[in-house]
């Protein structure tokens, strides 16, 4: 005879039996619920979001995961920027990590090398990285060479021009054409700053000239995203020092800083033992305690993460989108995305260079072209004219998504960000952030800037002019290039 279970166990017993295989062992816990959904903007801070690679792996230094538990301090006026950019080389103790698309030997950028030369004699260790290929004028170059005179390479430097480049032999324009475009500042590798900014008179705004009055946008973090910017920092330094070993004998910058001190016969001091390192003080902070993924692109090595994430960012927007970008030369991609976003109910703002205040005027005929399918679709776009009207340069590289997700980098929204030029952005999930990152514009440069028509878009599209009409379709042949 066949007992049943119930039987044996009674009413009681079964519910018990029940209890137990309904709880889930306490010996296995429950995995904790995901801090990002599987879909929509947020998704962009998942591990396992599909960013995609030509060569079938996702590389970790350019895609880390996201981070949790960090800090944002906005950067928004460039004169605080720099105090604080001083501040934090004056504190340094134990290292300074900065690459930079333009470093000038002016005012700000001799008191950045000072104090660089300083800091390298007094034990920190001091590395630093220029695209500096295109740097002609003879006061950056010297200052690179003093640099060098003194102990800290400048890599990315190269005495005589574009002598071992791809092959290690002879000039090739593919590769030059590649710049190194992202901008990095890690101390101690406890604060890293990045964005838009550069080394010069402009970007600090210093002096009285209204032309170097120029607005730009600029991150500081703490927490452990600061690893991931020392890390994209160090993978690029090892490339340069790569470069550096191949380049023929004239042109190593050793050669001509051992000629120098052989006629001077006299050698720098040798650098004191490191400091112990101390804690930063990097000011109150916008926001603690919040999500930030670091996100990097390399053309040259088919990487086109940053694009990606723009991309994903434009076509999951459900309420709202601003940005505010220097060079703002949008492909079809773009285009498309910010279209179905604009048919979708989003209400979208875009803020760039006016005709006035573009350090690349080659570039104001391509910008605006692009307005008038965006307008037609009621997207809204001005054309920011200086605070000092008609001086300086908006070189801002940013975005706001559903007052959610904030963009800050190097990465403009133009063919050379996609297709040629190493860049790098952060993307920083906290509507602290973002609403903080929105009051400045809608107070500051928004009332700096003129609302685009769409008489002047129509214009612009289809210039009458002959002059007008040559400089648009010249700037078409060259887009890649600006």
């Amino acid at each position: 005879m066949k007992l049943k279970l119930s039987h044996c166990l009674g009413p009681a017993g079964c519910l018990l039996l029940a209890v137990i295989f309904a709880v889930p062992s306490l010996s296995e816990p429950a995995a904790p619920p995901e801090p990002f959904p599987s879909s929509g903007i947020l998704s962009i801070f998942r591990d396992d979001f599909p960013f995609f690679s030509p060569d079938g792996e996702v590389s970790p230094v350019s895609v880390p995961p996201a981070r949790l538990g960090c800090g944002v301090k906005l950067l928004n006026r460039l004169e605080d920027n720099f105090a604080l950019r001083f501040r934090l080389l004056e504190q340094a103790r134990r290292s300074i990590k900065i690459q930079t698309y333009i470093f000038t030997g002016d005012e700000v950028g001799h008191r950045v090398a000072d104090a660089l030369v300083q800091k390298q004699r007094g034990g920190v260790d001091v590395q630093l990285i220029v695209d500096a290929y295109t740097k002609f004028h003879s006061e950056d170059r010297e200052m690179y060479l003093d640099l060098e005179k003194k102990g800290i390479a400048v890599l990315g430097f190269e005495p005589v021009y574009l002598l071992g480049t791809a092959n290690h032999q002879v000039l090739s324009v593919d590769d030059v054409n590649k710049r190194f475009h992202e901008k990095y500042w890690v101390i101690d590798g406890h604060a890293a700053l990045l964005g838009g900014t550069n080394i010069a008179n402009e970007y600090a705004r210093y002096g009285d000239d209204p032309d170097k009055k120029w607005r730009d946008q600029d991150v500081l973090l703490t927490g452990p995203v600061v690893a991931d910017v020392a890390a994209a920092f160090d993978s690029n330094y090892e490339y340069f020092l790569a470069r550096r070993e191949h380049r023929l004998p004239t042109n190593q910058v050793e050669w001509w800083v051992k000629l120098w001190w052989k006629i001077f016969r006299k050698a720098p001091p040798p650098p004191a033992a490191p400091a112990a390192p101390a804690a930063l003080d990097v000011g109150e902070l916008t926001a603690a305690d919040v999500p930030v993924r670091f996100i990097r692109s390399r053309p040259r090595f088919h990487e086109d993460y940053v694009y990606q994430a723009y991309l994903h960012l434009l076509r999951n927007a459900r309420q709202d989108i601003l940005i505010e970008n220097s060079y703002f030369v949008p492909n079809h991609a773009f285009t498309n995305s910010l279209l179905e976003a604009a048919r979708r109910g989003v209400e979208i703002t875009v803020i760039t260079t006016a005709d006035s205040s573009n350090d690349v005027p080659g570039i104001q005929p391509l910008i605006r072209y692009s307005y008038l399918p965006l307008m037609e679709a009621g997207v809204k776009i001005y054309e920011w004219a200086g605070d000092h009207p008609g001086h300086g340069c908006l070189h801002s590289k940013f975005a706001i998504i559903d007052g959610q997700v904030s963009v800050i980098g190097s990465f403009n929204l133009d063919p050379r960000a996609v297709y040629l030029n190493s860049e790098d952005v952060v993307l920083i999930a906290s509507q602290q952030v973002a609403g903080e990152l929105r009051e400045f514009v809608d107070t500051v440069d928004l009332p700096a800037s003129h609302e685009v028509t769409l008489d002047q878009a129509r214009e612009w599209h289809d210039p009458k002019e002959v002059s007008a009409k040559f400089k648009l379709y010249f700037g078409i042949a060259l887009e890649e290039w600006y």
